[in-house]
C-alpha cells in the first residue's frame, strides 16, 4: 500500500525528526496502516476501530500516536489462517501467530501478531491485531474513508469503514470503566486506561448527535458485559466511568482520596507521555479531560436533551462562572483558580445530579 521508500531507515527518521514522536513508533505505525490495507484488499467485510483509527477520523488533528490494530469483523464465513497465510506471502510480514491470553473468550475475540524486520531496532518486531467477531454491526453509523495518513504517501486509494464520532466515544467509554466492563485496574495497563481518556476529550468536541451516542453506548456496553459476563447494566457501567473521571480531576488535592486506584491513574498520565506529540500531557490536562466525560455520562444517565455542540461553542470559550461553591463534590472547587472551564463542567453536573433527584423522590 505505501511506497517501499517509506520502510527504509532513512524516511522513517526523516518523519519522525520532522512529526517529532519516537522513530520506532512512527515504523510501528506505517507497518500498522499496510497491514490494515492489506486486510481491507481482501474484500472481507470489516469495521477499523479504536485508538488508530482516531488518525483518519481526526486527520490533521490528531496528536497521539496509536501503533495497534482493533477491527470488528462481520464476516462469519472469512477463513482467517487461510487470508493471514496469504498475507505473509506478500512483503512486507514475514510470519503471523494467534496470541491466545488466559480467560479469552475466544469464541468473540481474538488477538493476533504480524511480525516484520525492524530497520530501526534492527530485530522482529510485531503489530498488534484484536478482532471482535461479531454478526452485526454494533454501530449505529458508520462512515467510509480512504486510507490517508498526513506523512505518509500510498500507492493507490483503499477504502476502510469507521465508527462516527459518537459511536467511536461510546467505543471508548465502554473501554473507561476500570472496575467493570473497561480496561481493568491492577493488570499493568495504567496507560492503556488513560489513553481512553486522552481520545475521549479529544473526541468530545467532535460529537452532536448524543441520541446516537446513547443508543450506541448501551448497544456496546451489552457487547461488553457479555465478554466479560455481567449482565447488562448501562447505569453501573456509566457510574464507574464517572468514579473514574472524579477521581482523576481530585487527584493531587489537599484530602483526595490516595489509594491503588488513584496511584494507577497518575502512573497512566506519566507514561501516556512517551505517545503524545511533544509528550505534553499533565495532570491538568487529564483533569480537564475528566470533566468533560463526566459531564457528558450526566447528560447520558439523567436522558438530557441539550444541543451539545452549542453548548460547547457558547459556553466553554468564555464559561459564566456561578459563584456558588460546589458541595456534593467540594473537594473539585479547587478547579476554580486552574481551570474555570472544568470548573463550570462539574457546576452543571452537580444541578442536573440535584434536579434528577428530587424528580426521583417527587415520585415517591
Amino acid at each position: 500500500m505505501f511506497e517501499k521508500f517509506f520502510f527504509t531507515e532513512k524516511r522513517i527518521q526523516q518523519i519522525s525528526k520532522k512529526e517529532r514522536y519516537d522513530p520506532t513508533l512512527i515504523e510501528k505505525l506505517i507497518y500498522a496502516f499496510e497491514l490494515l490495507g492489506k486486510l481491507a484488499e481482501k474484500d472481507i467485510r470489516f469495521i477499523f476501530k479504536g485508538g488508530t483509527s482516531m488518525i483518519l477520523i481526526l486527520k490533521g488533528k490528531f496528536s497521539r500516536l496509536s501503533v495497534d490494530l482493533d477491527i470488528i469483523l462481520l464476516d462469519e464465513s472469512v477463513n482467517l489462517p487461510q487470508i493471514f497465510n496469504e498475507l505473509i506471502k506478500e512483503a512486507p510480514f514475514t510470519r503471523w501467530v494467534e496470541d491466545i491470553r488466559q480467560k479469552q473468550n475466544r469464541e468473540y475475540l481474538r488477538h493476533y501478531k504480524f511480525y516484520y524486520e525492524s530497520v530501526i531496532n534492527k530485530r522482529e518486531e510485531p503489530v498488534l491485531i484484536d478482532i471482535l467477531f461479531l454478526s452485526k454491526n454494533p454501530y449505529i453509523k458508520t462512515i467510509n474513508k480512504i486510507i490517508s495518513v498526513d506523512f505518509l504517501k500510498v500507492e493507490e486509494d483503499i477504502n476502510i469503514f469507521l465508527p462516527s464520532f459518537e459511536d467511536l466515544f461510546a467505543d471508548k467509554l465502554t473501554a473507561f470503566a476500570p472496575q467493570t466492563i473497561g480496561i481493568q485496574y491492577h493488570k499493568g495497563k495504567s496507560t492503556e486506561i488513560i489513553k481512553q481518556l486522552f481520545d475521549l476529550g479529544k473526541l468530545f468536541h467532535h460529537i452532536n448527535d448524543l441520541d446516537l451516542l446513547k443508543k450506541s453506548y448501551k448497544n456496546l456496553s451489552d457487547i461488553e458485559a457479555l465478554l466479560r459476563g455481567y449482565k447488562p447494566d448501562f447505569k453501573k457501567f456509566l457510574e464507574d466511568s464517572f468514579l473514574t473521571a472524579f477521581l482523576i480531576c481530585q487527584l493531587d488535592f489537599r484530602d483526595s482520596i490516595s489509594d491503588a486506584r488513584t496511584k494507577e491513574l497518575k502512573d497512566g498520565i506519566r507514561r501516556i507521555k512517551n505517545f503524545v506529540k511533544d509528550g505534553k500531557y499533565s495532570l491538568l490536562s487529564a483533569k480537564e479531560d475528566a470533566s468533560k466525560i463526566a459531564f457528558v455520562i450526566s447528560i447520558l444517565r439523567n436522558d438530557l436533551s441539550i444541543d451539545i455542540k452549542n453548548f460547547i461553542a457558547e459556553n466553554l470559550q468564555t464559561p459564566f462562572l456561578l459563584h456558588k461553591p460546589l458541595k456534593r463534590w467540594k473537594i473539585l472547587n479547587k478547579l476554580r483558580k486552574i481551570s474555570p472551564s472544568s470548573f463550570y463542567l462539574w457546576q452543571i453536573i452537580e444541578e442536573w445530579e440535584e434536579s434528577e433527584r428530587h424528580r426521583n423522590d417527587a415520585k415517591f
